[in-house]
């Protein structure tokens, strides 16, 4: 570990105690949602908001799920966007099939994103329980609508 790595990580340590932030993933749970999502021939949009990062725009979705998340530590938020995109030239097209929270697999949903919570903070009043989507859980633990 370089000496910059080593002061980032002290310095989301104090920011993750200084705000008192409850963990709702851990590092085998993003590893399997992201194997999940690599492995998939149609690959969902994400959006991410790291701690200590800018508010994330709401137009900012990635697609690579192999190179472009960041350090799973510093997911505070991950939207996993429902519905399927495809490029057509220089035009996007949305195929008709969304995303079931509880296998991934294709079905009705609403068009909203769902959100997968890294961290809690203490003021927003948020539990498990409460992240839970009214489809069910996955097997990476509770999702919610964004």
């Amino acid at each position: 570990m370089t000496e910059e790595q080593d002061r980032d990580r002290r310095r989301l340590r104090r920011y993750i105690e200084q705000e008192q932030l409850a963990s709702f993933m851990n590092d085998t749970k993003w590893r399997e949602l992201r194997m999940a999502m690599v492995e998939r021939a149609e690959k969902p949009r994400y959006r991410v908001q790291c701690l200590l990062s800018q508010p994330t725009h709401p137009d900012n979705w990635d697609g690579d799920w192999y190179y472009h998340l960041p350090t799973f530590a510093w997911i505070e938020w991950l939207d996993i966007d429902p519905i399927y995109v495809k490029s057509r030239g220089h035009l996007l097209e949305a195929a008709p099939r969304r995303l079931d929270p509880g296998n991934l697999g294709p079905v009705a949903l609403p068009i909203n994103p769902m959100r997968k919570a890294g961290w809690s903070h203490p003021n927003l009043r948020i539990s498990p329980a409460t992240l839970t989507l009214s489809t069910g859980t996955s097997r990476w633990g509770p999702m919610a609508e964004g």
